[in-house]
């Protein structure tokens, strides 16, 4: 099965924020292969129903198990593929905050706008 391509959020002025996340969460080496295993799941459309929960207006969240955290990933499915658009940590387990999913919102706002989407 072909994936779907994914495609990073950056700024208007092209800093790759999502490097910038993930350098900032110092994932283990076990974190960022469930990383990298949940986001080729989801651009193949092969989840699990405890992987990916909807948030709202277009906006996903996929849920890899962390070491001893958790962590989300907030993406949207656009034309193009899939867009990486966040990545959240957690000291316990509870919702993605509404300011994550607004800040995800924002991000696609301005993606969409930049890509002609």
């Amino acid at each position: 099965m072909t994936g779907r391509r994914w495609e990073f959020y950056s700024s208007p002025a092209g800093r790759d924020k999502i490097a910038d996340d993930i350098k900032r969460a110092r994932l283990s080496r076990s974190e960022l292969a469930r990383l990298e295993l949940l986001l080729q799941r989801i651009a193949e459309r092969s989840t699990y129903p405890r992987d990916v929960k909807a948030l709202r207006d277009g906006v996903f969240e996929g849920r890899p198990d962390g070491d001893h955290r958790i962590f989300r990933v907030v993406y949207a499915e656009v034309a193009c593929g899939v867009v990486l658009l966040a990545l959240h940590f957690f000291e316990k387990r509870r919702q993605t905050e509404p300011k994550a999913i607004q800040l995800a919102l924002d991000r696609l706002s301005d993606w969409r706008r930049r890509n002609h989407e």
